[in-house]
């Protein structure tokens, strides 16, 4: 089975204060992430800290960074996404890291599970602190934002959905760094 793929990379800067008002719909999409398996059981799930929460809050423009990844085998079966996925969002989480130290921004950057205990279960329904508190952050969704709407109004790319167990057309990943910069590097 060939998981090779090509990936796409779109960014878009915006003003925070009018990204919160745009795209912020807490109460809903709480309410999907309550039916994730992983809701209260990873430290970059919800629910969520009032300081994890407001941790962007405070600058003045969001880059949002998204990822398409076209896989080269359009018949690829549904359950290879997460495999697909991986090496493109490690790379993309190391990044938003490396933006924060640079910039001095706030990475909202894990989509799906947190991958950074490894093997390791995460330590939060053990109701002990979280391994990587330094580098774990939150997703948009995480943080109450339509990832949908995000991707549709701001830069224009259709979410797809895979359907009867068969790969969408591409996958994307979407996160967001939060900064005070008027140049920073969109070649991510």
């Amino acid at each position: 089975m060939n998981t090779e793929c090509r990936t796409e990379t779109y960014s878009k800067t915006t003003d925070l204060k009018s990204f919160i008002e745009r795209f912020s719909d807490p109460v809903r999409i709480e309410g999907y992430c309550k039916e994730c398996r992983n809701y209260g059981r990873m430290w970059a799930c919800p629910p969520l800290s009032e300081e994890t929460l407001n941790a962007f809050r405070g600058f003045e423009k969001m880059t949002v960074i998204a990822v398409k990844i076209i896989p080269t085998d359009k018949s690829l079966p549904l359950d290879k996404a997460a495999e697909i996925m991986r090496p493109v969002r490690v790379r993309l989480e190391k990044m938003m890291l490396d933006a924060e130290k640079e910039y001095g921004g706030r990475a909202l950057a894990f989509a799906g599970e947190c991958l950074l205990c490894g093997d390791e279960k995460c330590t939060r329904p053990l109701g002990k602190p979280c391994r990587h508190p330094q580098k774990v952050r939150p997703s948009l969704e995480a943080c109450g934002f339509d990832v949908n709407k995000i991707a549709e109004e701001l830069l224009g790319i259709e979410i797809k959905w895979g359907h009867d167990n068969k790969m969408p057309e591409y996958l994307l990943l979407t996160c967001a760094f939060a900064h005070n910069q008027d140049n920073i590097s969109t070649e991510w």
